[in-house]
């Protein structure tokens, strides 16, 4: 039998413990009221997010239902993604050195940083006419059309109006200064048009100018003039030149795709230049010392 004493002192003690814990419940409860950034809102295996961690996230315009929406969607994410690391850890950890990848993209982020840096510090990014010319000509034989193009003069105006023969006249003498009195007139009165000589267009581009009765460009003949009329509005075309597939594209339709070649093989240049120039140094400066 236990004694009266010792039965009181077990049932004191328990009792204590008891109301410590339920105190201390209580003030996690409290804790947790006068605290909401750190309620939890999902956990998995020993990983918790608190709502401190997303609430920063979400777009100050959200109203009260669209920001509970959104966190629930960030929480899910949350969930989903750290389930999948938790596995890779699992199944990849005897199989992958994560401290080498972390340092080998530390060198690779470093040097392309670096990199990027001296670019846009020193790097001379104009490509002068003459430079541009001159590889185009090396290496036209690389540009080679896999469509047709052409140039032209295109007006798309209303089938009544009295400027009509106008245009069509300056399209056909093309008198010097014809170009600026044309630009005059389609502003005021065309409803679309194209009057710059140098451009290349595709014969897609071109035929989406007209609606579904697309133009028969194969017909057309150079430095001749051609009209259309179509529901309300009259086509007006004076083809300039075409190039059919296969042939070498002329270096204003590639200019843009050369001057981005001619700049990416200067960068390549340019880096190495340097690489060689920081490898010299500090051979110099006796920094590098080799053992093999």
């Amino acid at each position: 039998m236990i004694s009266n004493k010792l039965f009181w002192t077990f049932y004191l003690a328990l009792m204590v413990s008891v109301l410590t814990t339920l105190q201390g419940c209580q003030s996690e409860a409290k804790h947790k009221a006068n605290h909401p950034d750190e309620r939890i809102l999902a956990q998995v295996d020993q990983l918790k997010l608190l709502h401190k961690d997303l609430i920063k996230m979400l777009p100050q315009e959200l109203n009260g239902q669209d920001s509970i929406a959104y966190l629930r969607s960030l929480t899910e994410r949350w969930v989903r993604d750290e389930i999948m690391i938790i596995e890779a850890e699992k199944r990849l950890a005897q199989t992958l050195n994560i401290d080498q990848l972390i340092e080998e993209y530390k060198k690779s982020l470093l040097l392309h940083q670096f990199e990027n840096k001296l670019i846009s510090q020193y790097l001379d990014t104009v490509i002068h006419e003459i430079e541009l010319n001159e590889y185009y000509e090396k290496n036209k034989d690389s540009y080679i059309l896999s469509e047709p193009i052409a140039r032209l003069f295109f007006v798309k105006i209303n089938r009544n109006n009295e400027q009509i023969d106008k245009i069509k006249d300056l399209l056909k003498k093309q008198t010097p200064g014809f170009v600026d009195t044309l630009k005059a007139i389609c502003d005021a009165s065309a409803q679309n048009y194209i009057l710059d000589d140098i451009s290349w267009f595709t014969i897609q581009q071109i035929s989406e100018l007209w609606p579904d009765n697309h133009p028969k460009l194969h017909t057309w003949k150079k430095n001749k003039l051609t009209t259309q009329t179509i529901g309300d509005y009259t086509y007006i075309t004076y083809l300039l030149d075409l190039l059919k597939t296969n042939e070498t594209a002329p270096l204003e339709y590639v200019r843009l795709q050369v001057e981005k070649i001619m700049l990416q093989k200067r960068k390549i240049k340019f880096i190495e230049s340097i690489k060689k120039q920081i490898y010299q140094e500090a051979l110099k400066s006796q920094r590098i010392k080799i053992y093999i």
